[in-house]
């Protein structure tokens, strides 16, 4: 499930120490949907607004980020974060976006260079050379321009190859073992491809209790970086949740076919058993309400109702 987050960086030097690039790459980094940036001010101190549009994991990394990291010359007194419900553009546009950005800067600056030029000029053949070098020092700055634009621009695209080089590699993880099962039933109903033993243990929270949690936490911490586990307290195994995949959608007698897998994982990444301690947050008077096995079978019957599965 997708989620969005709007971070609210005020200080005395938040502008001009390239703040929405550094916020732009990590979210790159993450693998984040979309993200928006701009520049404004508050009358009183400057201010950078900055949204991130991706899953639970990505936003959440992302939010301890901001929390934490600063760029170099910097001078940041306070960082609100809350939830965003509005659009955001997506990574690509922000892209395009932000090198016209960066290349429009360079305008006012050669725009002053002509105005200049009459006072400069106090004879005609003055004049003709004044412009000469004018034109020079012209091209010289549509060509830096040009070489910082291709030089971003083949660094973003670099970035995105090894995005999708890692996406590709890990396909099955990213998709989630439940859109995983569902569109390999709706190929197959007779039979169901389980990644791994099928004994892989983790635990699932219901997207309701995750959203409680962090708004518990946003009211309950004031500590200027803080972490929380946010989880159940049990956990289910890929073969139980095949159960409940197969039983939801209302197919009969399906067989299920294991790939085994280096000690029993299913993908490079997959882990065997997870469940997180929430001694943390319980402090806090939090408890997950829904156990893994309902987690899930909201999932699936959220996930049927969506043909696009």
């Amino acid at each position: 499930m997708l989620m969005k987050l709007k971070a609210i960086i005020r200080g005395g030097k938040v502008h001009e120490v390239g703040y929405r690039f550094f916020l732009f790459t990590k979210a790159l980094e993450l693998g984040g949907q979309g993200f928006f940036a701009r520049n404004q001010s508050d009358g009183i101190k400057q201010v950078v607004m900055a949204f991130i549009e991706g899953d639970q994991q990505q936003v959440a990394e992302f939010r301890e980020f901001v929390q934490a990291a600063k760029p170099e010359g910097s001078n940041v007194e306070d960082v609100a974060l809350e939830n965003y419900s509005g659009s955001i553009m997506s990574t690509d546009a922000f892209m395009h976006y932000f090198t016209a950005d960066q290349l429009n800067k360079g305008i006012p600056a050669l725009l002053r260079i002509d105005s200049k030029q009459d006072r400069m000029l106090e004879t005609q053949e003055r004049m003709l050379e004044t412009q000469d070098r004018m034109l020079e020092k012209h091209d010289e700055a549509i060509a830096k321009l040009e070489e910082v634009r291709s030089d971003v621009i083949l660094e973003i695209k670099t970035s995105q190859e090894d995005m999708v080089a890692k996406l590709n590699e890990n396909h099955e993880a990213i998709v989630g073992v439940l859109v995983d099962f569902i569109r390999k039933l709706r190929q197959n109903p007779a039979e169901l491809e389980i990644l791994g033993s099928g004994r892989q243990k983790k635990s699932y929270l219901e997207v309701k209790d995750c959203v409680q949690a962090m708004l518990l936490c946003l009211d309950g911490s004031h500590e200027p970086v803080n972490v929380f586990n946010i989880g159940s307290e049990d956990s289910i195994d890929v073969t139980e949740i095949a159960d409940i995949v197969v039983s939801q959608m209302g197919l009969k007698d399906v067989g299920y076919r294991y790939t085994g897998g280096e000690e029993g994982r299913g993908w490079k990444g997959d882990v065997r058993a997870m469940l997180l301690s929430l001694d943390k947050i319980k402090s806090l008077g939090w408890r997950p309400k829904w156990g893994s096995s309902q987690a899930i079978r909201s999932a699936v019957q959220a996930l049927l109702r969506d043909k696009s599965a």
